[in-house]
């Protein structure tokens, strides 16, 4: 491992899309949407800033919109109700900067305001924070090599003096912290090696972490490298909560359903709706995510076999192979929220289940969604083990205990 040949590239990156940027990007321009449109109910001339400090170049090499694109899609979609979203977007490479500025000249027509800026995004924070004062304010930051640093994050856009409404999607690099983290266990490091780790001490406001990682890799319970980079994380989200106040809601990005996750996207929030709404966009966008993978596979099957794949009729055989496997989901998803509801029910009456949202999906968060927890609350209810639920009231209730 040597210095800079170690951080990831964004023009390898943005070469195409594959299927864990669908995931990343069908939450965010799902999320973007509501967040705006709920936050600028109230706020003054329902205006909303959304700030992108890592934006790269706009779009993938094979034309498919990037996150900048994404959001001026949800400024324009917002404007029909009255929502005025204005879009700060920040980009340090210098070709990258260039493209971004041309493809958002040409993409940006009508209910989008916009300002790209070039540098890295401490450089311009006064700057959008100012431009956000008194109105809400909703950040995407995903950097590459780790060149946040912790006070940026927590000191000072979870720390808003005017407690408008804030809320920061984080895309944590799960195997930078792997691979960065795996140096602690040298006995002697490179001026190279060093500066990874101190970015990541930036990163991370101190070097807590480096015992976090070598205590999870070694002793009697030793644990992968990805394991000990995802204790490190969990440990970081606790830092940030105690000093901000911040939930945190967070979903694995992964190439593969089994494989460990290459990022942890991380939606930091207040408002206790907030993680109910995020985790509907990521259901959506998991479901993207599945069908891409699919596609992706049977794509190399097709490769492997010289094209012969490629048959009348073989993709109408792969929408149904791929409907009954999301059929097959949702009768796991249902069962599993079923059994947590009338689990959460017997414990105590009435329940609550705003703040328990963990607990209502279980294993299904951010897989299944509102719909889910609908039938399973129905037919619980049609079996008299629950009270039936209420439109828009997210409180369960034993039925032998609350019927009249």
């Amino acid at each position: 491992m040597t210095g800079a040949q170690d951080v990831p590239s964004e023009s390898d990156f943005f070469q195409r899309r594959q299927a864990a940027a669908v995931l990343k990007h069908g939450i965010i321009g799902r999320y973007a949407t509501v967040f705006t449109t709920m936050t600028g109910t109230s706020s003054l001339d329902h205006r909303v800033v959304y700030l992108d400090g890592y934006a790269g170049p706009g779009a993938y090499k094979d034309g498919t919109p990037g996150s900048p694109l994404l959001a001026l899609a949800t400024a324009r979609a917002v404007a029909r109700w009255q929502r005025q979203v204005d879009c700060v977007f920040v980009e340090a490479d210098r070709g990258s900067y260039e493209q971004l500025s041309r493809r958002l000249r040409e993409a940006a027509h009508g209910g989008a305001s916009w300002r790209v800026l070039p540098g890295d995004v401490s450089d311009h924070l006064d700057e959008t924070l100012a431009l956000a004062r008194g109105v809400p304010l909703l950040a995407f930051l995903d950097p590459f090599g780790s060149a946040l640093s912790f006070d940026l994050l927590a000191g000072r856009l979870l720390s808003r003096p005017d407690r408008a409404p804030t809320e920061v999607l984080l895309n944590l690099n799960v195997d930078i912290v792997q691979r960065w983290g795996g140096l602690l266990r040298h006995d002697e490091l490179n001026p190279g090696q060093r500066e990874l780790l101190a970015r990541l001490d930036r990163f991370f406001g101190g070097d807590w972490w480096r015992d976090v990682y070598l205590s999870a890799r070694g002793g009697e319970a030793a644990s992968t490298a990805a394991a000990a980079a995802l204790a490190v994380l969990n440990e970081f989200r606790t830092r940030v909560y105690e000093q901000t106040g911040y939930g945190t809601f967070t979903i694995p990005v992964r190439r593969r359903p089994t494989q460990t996750p290459l990022f942890i996207l991380v939606l930091f929030f207040r408002h206790p709706f907030a993680p109910w709404k995020f985790n509907e966009a990521a259901s959506l966008a998991n479901g993207e995510w599945r069908k891409a993978y699919r596609d992706e596979q049977r794509e190399q099957e097709a490769e492997r076999r010289g094209g012969q794949l490629s048959i009348d009729g073989f993709e109408s055989i792969n929408d149904n192979v791929d409907a009954e496997a999301e059929r097959r989901l949702e009768q796991e998803w249902i069962a599993e929220i079923s059994a947590n509801l009338q689990r959460l029910a017997a414990s105590q009456t009435p329940v609550d289940l705003l703040p328990k949202i963990s607990e209502v999906y279980g294993r299904a968060l951010g897989q299944a969604r509102d719909k889910h927890v609908r039938r399973a609350w129905d037919t619980l209810a049609k079996n008299g083990v629950v009270r039936p639920r209420a439109p828009g009231v997210k409180v369960i209730y034993r039925d032998r205990i609350s019927r009249p």
